[in-house]
């Protein structure tokens, strides 16, 4: 019988004979059918694995953004990640930014924050 992990195994060697630019094309093309709402079977494992061959390899892998992203793209200067030992001026964890977005889309503004992931996803897809 064949083991469990074999499968994953063979996947990520595939994975890494494939070249930078075919590993980047591949965690667009998986994250762009994400953002769509088409399901692909086995997706999640396969872009897990996908990525990790990605960061192995130090090769950057373009990152099709979703709405919460793009929403806090102008302050990505000031975010910081990781605990700080003290507050900083100027400087918000990184970790803060998915309750905001929560607390946004479910109690300040649900309505416009729909509207504006869904414009986002589109535009996004396009």
């Amino acid at each position: 019988m064949a083991e469990a992990g074999q499968p994953v195994e063979r996947l990520r060697q595939y994975l890494r004979q494939l070249s930078p630019r075919g590993r980047a094309l591949l965690v667009a093309e998986l994250e762009r059918a994400s953002l769509s709402g088409t399901e692909v079977p086995g997706g999640d494992l396969l872009l897990q694995e996908v990525r990790c061959a990605v960061r192995e390899f130090g090769d950057a892998a373009p990152r099709i953004a979703d709405p919460a992203r793009e929403f806090f793209r102008s302050i990505e200067p000031f975010l910081v990640d990781g605990v700080l030992a003290y507050k900083q001026r100027g400087r918000i964890a990184r970790a803060s930014l998915a309750p905001i977005w929560a607390w946004i889309g479910r109690d300040l503004v649900p309505d416009r924050a729909k509207a504006y992931s869904e414009g986002v996803a589109r535009g996004l897809v396009d």
